[in-house]
């Protein structure tokens, strides 16, 4: 069984890999954890494991917007 140190990421190299604050490392980790439908500490994993975080967010953000328009677009056929 894993303990709770395990379970954690290192915030600083987070930021570092990322060049990023810890106030947006807050912010974009809370925006995939929310979309994603994962814990914190796992989108704090998925930022440390993406080599191009910009990209991720992208592509994050297109499937959203595709989820959603798919969405209205079935509501309207009904």
């Amino acid at each position: 069984m894993k303990s709770e140190i395990d379970n954690q990421v290192d915030i600083n190299s987070v930021c570092k890999k990322h060049n990023i604050g810890r106030f947006s490392l807050v912010e974009i980790s809370t925006f995939i954890a929310r979309n994603k439908r994962i814990r914190p500490v796992e989108a704090l994993q998925i930022m440390l494991d993406v080599e191009d975080l910009d990209n991720y967010l992208n592509e994050l953000k297109s499937k959203i917007l595709d989820n959603d328009l798919r969405n209205r677009l079935r509501k309207m056929d009904k």
